[in-house]
């Protein structure tokens, strides 16, 4: 295997213009991939020496100090799950979701609550055990691009762009310092703090760009498209079912939890920016203070292992493990508006501060995914949706967020004039 690293930099295409590109690029993924003092060379192929590399520091030597995932109380979970479903249903859909809420939290899923308790008590990470086997191993699709990151590698913009014909040389290589990644993960070779520092993936295909537009076929087809002129209201004046991803790291053996983003003050302050000067910016400032608020709290919440949807999920499970009948909370059409059961139209996450471009594709069949990263001076967002549905687009959605961005950065340079910036 050493040997054949060596033969790939050694038939690598160097970009135009740079002929140490080769050196350079070996060099890049040894600082994100290696420890100080090994390399490509020296540590391919070398013996296991103990928690990183002999130091006796292991990857997860503070696992068993972290907390406990706490079970969050019922009343909490259908309190946040109610004011998620308001911006998706009539008045009248709201009150009957309300009556089901009432009874399940009377019912059914007091009984379900109880046993998860008694799970937690058992089990310091009670989401657990039920998040492997079914939001991984029950799936029937390719766990890369519908559930895990997935997109071009940290390099492709500034050291390694596409080449004709270097496909296959482009995939090995990626495909073996993710492997030596995860060895050394799974050895504990590294260290504990800098584990999450850098994030991988990897395509066959990529274009350099500072957005990154992408169509998906399933199972997997990926197709890059320039974006087309202006076309504003993507999603028909319709609120979207969001997801966004809040880390439960803080917790032992944390994962995720959903942050429900489409909010009713995230909605007011969206539909005063559409119309334009007719609402005064003051105005507009307000609402987006009053929305930002709110898309804190919930992250804060969520972070704090105080999110609804892990809750409702452990609920659902237990119920079937059970061989209960589906609670009506779960079937009611509320659920599925604000995207219970993975019908959330919008998939979102910030992927960091990092040169990592990627995401994940739509939850549903007419949606999107929009993952996005932050550079010093600009954005770079990967937009993704399935090829099948016709009444989506790529190209129309990242023309409605370049306006949406412009619209958001007249807002702050007429609160910058006018001497209010100070408010936000």
């Amino acid at each position: 295997m050493k040997k054949t690293l060596q033969n790939l930099f050694r038939n690598f295409y160097p970009r135009r213009g740079r002929p140490d590109g080769k050196e350079f690029l070996r060099q890049k993924l040894e600082s994100l991939y290696l420890e100080p003092g090994q390399n490509t060379r020296t540590s391919a192929m070398s013996s296991l020496a103990g928690p990183d590399g002999g130091t006796g520091e292991a990857t997860f030597q503070f696992q068993d100090g972290l907390r406990s995932l706490p079970v969050p109380s019922l009343d909490q979970t259908l309190a946040k799950y109610l004011d998620s479903v308001r911006p998706h249903v009539t008045e009248a859909e709201l009150q009957a979701t309300e009556a089901i809420a009432e009874r399940f939290r009377t019912g059914i899923g007091q009984q379900l609550q109880e046993k998860l308790l008694e799970i937690g008590r058992r089990q310091r990470n009670w989401v657990e055990r039920f998040w492997e086997p079914y939001a991984y191993l029950d799936l029937r699709v390719p766990i890369l691009p519908f559930v895990n990151f997935g997109g071009p590698g940290p390099l492709v913009n500034s050291v390694w762009p596409a080449e004709g014909g270097t496909q296959l040389e482009r995939a090995a290589l990626f495909v073996w310092m993710r492997t030596r990644h995860w060895l050394r993960m799974r050895r504990q070779e590294v260290k504990a703090q800098t584990q999450c520092r850098h994030g991988f993936s990897a395509s066959l295909e990529a274009r350099p760009a500072d957005s990154c537009v992408t169509s998906r076929d399933p199972p997997g087809r990926l197709d890059h498209s320039p974006p087309s002129e202006t076309t504003r209201d993507i999603m028909g004046s319709r609120p979207a079912a969001t997801y966004e991803t809040a880390t439960t790291r803080k917790f032992y053996h944390g994962r995720t939890e959903t942050v429900r983003s489409c909010t009713v003050e995230g909605i007011e302050w969206c539909r005063s920016m559409l119309d334009g000067a007719t609402t005064p910016f003051e105005t507009k400032l307000s609402l987006l203070r009053r929305a930002r608020e709110k898309q804190a709290k919930l992250m804060r919440e969520a972070m704090n292992g105080e999110g609804c949807d892990r809750h409702l999920f452990g609920l659902y499970c237990l119920a079937m493990e059970e061989g209960l009948p589906i609670p009506q909370l779960y079937t009611d059409p509320s659920w599925s508006k604000s995207g219970g059961g993975g019908n959330f139209t919008l998939s979102t996450s910030w992927v960091g501060y990092t040169t990592v471009s990627g995401g994940v594709g739509p939850m549903c069949s007419n949606g999107y995914g929009c993952f996005y990263r932050t550079n010093d001076e600009k954005f770079v967002f990967y937009i993704s949706r399935f090829t099948a549905d016709a009444d989506t687009s790529c190209s129309q959605f990242y023309d409605s967020l370049k306006r949406a961005l412009r619209d958001q950065l007249d807002l702050w340079q007429a609160a910058s004039a006018e001497g209010v910036t100070a408010k936000l």
